[in-house]
């Protein structure tokens, strides 16, 4: 240590997992302040500090020159209720106003360590996960039902996931066994739990000291959350990373999967109650229990938040590390199939799909987190009231849905049929005709150099009232000019506060309720400024397209985005939908002048991803991994032209 640097004892004597984030500002402090602070730390689970290189040592009290902080959160929490602070930014900025010197969040999880041997020597033989199924009696709200944990491992045993439950079981904590896991409970020490979850393929905990660990150690987390605490609080992942965190700090290798249900009811509609106790014992004020206790099938008390969790969540949350590559198969695992039902979705209790995640940043921005007040599992809730009211509730739940200011009880629907393609025609247009109700619905479709089946097909849809008008093209005119055609028709405008797009390679047969979903999540998210719905893609613009955008009569001096999302004056890059499905608001179709009229068939999504950014449209993440309707169904087909832009290209498109 410098003989010059300034000696501190910072103090704090809480839970574990507070102790690990208190880690991360420490290391942070001292190499954004190098050679000024020789630290020393007093804290509970002193083991955490373990061949820590950041701090001089342990001691329990101050000495002569050295200056004692008292490292704390609980301001910070309150600050949270208006301002997306994470755990992690709390203590930075704590020991930042202490001692009057940056301390910029670098890493957005704690400092531990692990010798060569710890990390070199698995303590079990094979591969499996690492679960805390329990926690401390004084936080109950934070557990989750012991039935769906044991629920959870029998699913994902089926695919050759194999399982060791941890825990400690020392006053104040309890830890539900489960049956067919390896049991280690209250047999491991802080230092074998962080042994333990290195060599772990991932961890399944509430939020506790496990996801903290895991966050470290770029081991794969579920995180079974409910409603209790703000997402952006706990959750370890990379939303809009600099903005939050500042430009100097490392996004998460390994994001987790933070399954949470804000916005879902009205006592966690915007964020985390911070309720402690489930039930009203008597002595509890109405600040401490929770406002909405159930109970599962065997009894236990739970909050409502964390119930709407299901096992087939967090296994698919689980399978999704196996999906995307993060973590290898397991031998030749098993499709994962499950059964219709609401699904966590982009960390939240979301669109209720059987939808395979995909998941690269969960939490692309707040409103990410969508909800469907209505929407659940239709056939058991239609079911359900049915047995209890003797009617049949599938109009009365659908109907609220559709019949509101957003929706307007009906939408457009835009389809392009190109080429001599009959069958895919007919598979496109029947998929739409039998998920869609008809009097929720006005279908357009224009066919681009159409075989005579295809003509006769859908005149013959036209003739029955099942398509409104159909735009025949004896010649290709290309994409853009058809769509612009359906969407500009003066001679009939579109009248729907909503439009949606269908290529003909686009099938709807993944979901059979994608619409009423696709309906849920507009009404949802129409508050937070979201008015344009499809599989989120980046774009990155060439320098003569960046030209070319800012000639544009739509154009509105809007700074273009960066990978994240965020706008940036350096930004080069648009978030779009795939040209193949979308779902976009009519007025801003009509402000954007959407599509641009020198558009002629490549590149065009991007583009008017392009306008309507300028317009003030963002990009709702939705029908990620073709998981609603089968997008590109076949091979391309059609054109190949120069993008939009682009150096030889000229307006209405050119050969490549």
């Amino acid at each position: 240590m410098d003989s010059m640097a300034q000696k501190i004892l910072v103090e704090h004597r809480r839970a574990a997992g507070d102790i690990i984030v208190l880690t991360g500002a420490i290391r942070d402090l001292v190499v954004s302040n190098p050679g000024r602070f020789e630290v020393y730390v007093n804290t509970s689970c002193g083991s955490l500090w373990k061949d820590n290189p950041h701090i001089a040592g342990l001691t329990f009290a101050a000495t002569d020159g050295q200056k004692r902080l008292l490292a704390t959160y609980g301001h910070y929490i309150r600050k949270a209720n208006q301002e997306k602070l994470h755990f992690a930014q709390s203590f930075h900025r704590n020991l930042s106003d202490q001692l009057d010197v940056p301390c910029p969040v670098l890493k957005q999880h704690g400092d531990l360590h692990l010798d060569d041997w710890h990390k070199e020597n698995p303590p079990i033989t094979g591969r499996y996960w690492y679960v805390i199924s329990g926690g401390k009696s004084d936080f109950p709200t934070k557990i989750w039902s012991s039935l769906y944990w044991q629920q959870t491992v029998d699913i994902l045993r089926q695919y050759g996931i194999q399982f060791v439950q941890d825990g400690a079981l020392h006053t104040g904590h309890m830890q539900p066994p489960l049956q067919n896991v390896l049991n280690t409970i209250n047999r491991t020490n802080l230092r074998d739990m962080l042994w333990l979850i290195h060599h772990a393929d991932g961890v399944i905990c509430h939020v506790t000291a496990a996801m903290h660990m895991a966050a470290v150690l770029d081991t794969p987390c579920v995180v079974i959350a409910g409603g209790r605490e703000h997402w952006w609080w706990e959750a370890y992942c990379n939303v809009a990373i600099e903005e939050q965190f500042g430009s100097d700090c490392e996004p998460i290798k390994i994001p987790h999967r933070f399954l949470h249900t804000q916005t879902l009811l009205d006592c966690c509609s915007d964020r985390g109650c911070w309720k402690n106790k489930v039930i009203n014992n008597g002595s509890d004020s109405n600040d401490t229990y929770c406002k909405r206790p159930v109970k599962d099938d065997y009894g236990q008390d739970l909050p409502e938040c964390l119930l709407m969790i299901k096992p087939e969540h967090v296994a698919e949350a689980v399978m999704s590390y196996y999906e995307d590559g993060t973590l290898p198969p397991i031998g030749k695992p098993k499709k994962l199939v499950l059964p219709t039902g609401k699904k966590i979705v982009a960390g939240t209790l979301s669109d209720k799909t059987p939808k395979k995640p995909g998941f690269v940043d969960l939490f692309a921005a707040p409103a990410t987190f969508t909800r469907t007040d209505k929407v659940d599992d239709l056939e058991q809730i239609h079911q359900f009231e049915k047995e209890r009211t003797g009617k049949d509730q599938e109009n009365l739940v659908h109907n609220d849905i559709f019949d509101n200011p957003i929706i307007g009880g009906r939408v457009t629907i835009c389809v392009l049929l190109y080429g001599e393609y009959y069958d895919l025609h007919r598979s496109c247009i029947n998929a739409i005709l039998s998920s869609v109700p008809a009097n929720r619905m006005e279908l357009r479709v224009a066919v681009n150099a159409p075989c005579v089946e295809t003509k006769e097909y859908v005149r013959r849809l036209h003739a029955e009232g099942k398509i409104f008008k159909v735009y025949v093209n004896e010649e290709n005119i290309k994409k853009y000019p058809a769509m612009r055609m359906m969407f500009h028709d003066k001679d009939n405008p579109i009248k729907d506060n909503y439009l949606i797009w269908f290529d003909d390679d686009t099938i709807a047969d993944r979901d059979a309720q994608w619409f009423v979903k696709l309906c849920a999540t507009i009404n949802a998210n129409h508050a937070n400024n979201y008015r344009y719905y499809g599989s989120r893609t980046i774009w990155n613009f060439s320098a003569s397209q960046i030209e070319w955008l800012k000639t544009r009569s739509w154009y509105r001096h809007r700074n273009l985005q960066m990978k994240n999302g965020l706008e940036s004056p350096n930004g080069n890059k648009v978030i779009f939908a795939p040209g193949g499905f979308f779902a976009v608001e009519m007025d801003v179709v009509r402000r954007a002048d959407v599509p641009d009229e020198e558009i002629g068939h490549n590149g065009g999504d991007y583009m008017v991803g392009a306008q309507l950014w300028q317009n003030g449209c963002d990009l709702k993440d939705w029908n990620r991994n073709k998981s609603f309707v089968h997008t590109s169904s076949v091979k391309r087909r059609g054109l190949t032209e120069i993008h939009t832009g682009q150096k030889g290209w000229k307006p209405g498109g050119v050969p490549a």
